[in-house]
């Protein structure tokens, strides 16, 4: 597969043109690569210092990192300042429009998203507080490469299910995907909070998602059946998981904590 031209420009120690690294960097930043998509913003400023909207890209990954300074809609919301920031959004393009949605406000853009998409539905099903639409929301997100969305809408999931286990299950699917967006900071993924695995309990879940059994697992680590047995146990409490069976739905998981 041939290199992408940006790539082979900086390979070569060129200028990478402003238009090409503002889009690279969108692009980037919508995936949730927000130190890439700050990095392509860098580069289109070297090579053209006044370019506005490598200027702003630049801006947004920042702000959604959590940093305070400018003054739009991500710099109101990463100073706490969620009823400025929705007063900062304008326009009807999809993409403004949606961050009310981020923002934990979609009755500021209700009907005003496109038809049946997957922002739209995100939207509606934060309006109601349906915590499994809010998850299906996420994994159609995940699936068209929105990693951070994907994030948030697991987290704003969170509070609205009924069921602690569900609710458990979407904190977990939450941070496994912020842990993939470079380091976002933004409202919705404010106070995940988790009771993360064990060193032991990450160990002994992974080879249980790879297939293995108790017997196996135990043999490979030197431990009881029973052992194995009790530490799977709390790993589901802490995953929201029933069995090892919902194991490979949970492939980022929290990294460990000490055992």
């Amino acid at each position: 597969m041939p290199t992408p031209v940006g790539d082979w420009l900086l390979s070569e120690g060129l200028a990478v043109p402003g238009g090409y690294a503002a889009v690279r960097a969108r692009y980037a930043r919508l995936r949730g690569e927000l130190r890439e998509a700050a990095a392509w913003a860098r580069e289109g400023l070297r090579a053209e210092p006044e370019d506005g909207v490598c200027g702003a890209e630049l801006d947004l990954a920042a702000c959604q990192f959590g940093d305070i300074r400018g003054t739009g809609v991500w710099a109101a919301a990463a100073r706490g300042d969620i009823g400025a920031a929705l007063d900062r959004i304008a326009g009807d393009e999809a993409s403004a429009l949606y961050d009310a949605v981020r923002l934990g406000a979609p009755e500021r853009v209700a009907g005003r998203l496109p038809g049946e998409g997957v922002f739209a539905r995100h939207a509606d099903a934060l309006a109601r507080g349906d915590g499994p639409a809010l998850d299906r929301a996420a994994e159609a997100l995940a699936e068209r490469g929105f990693l951070l969305f994907a994030a948030e809408a697991h987290a704003q999931a969170v509070p609205a299910h009924r069921d602690p286990r569900a609710a458990r299950l979407s904190r977990t699917r939450a941070l496994a995907l912020a842990r993939r967006c470079q380091g976002a900071r933004t409202p919705a993924l404010s106070g995940l909070v988790l009771g993360e695995l064990t060193a032991r309990q990450r160990q002994i879940v992974a080879l249980a998602a790879s297939g293995l059994s108790n017997r196996q697992i135990a043999e490979r680590l030197t431990l009881s059946v029973r052992t194995v047995g009790n530490h799977l146990y709390g790993a589901y409490a802490r995953l929201g998981a029933n069995d090892r069976g919902a194991l490979p739905a949970l492939p980022d998981l929290p990294a460990a904590e000490p055992a």
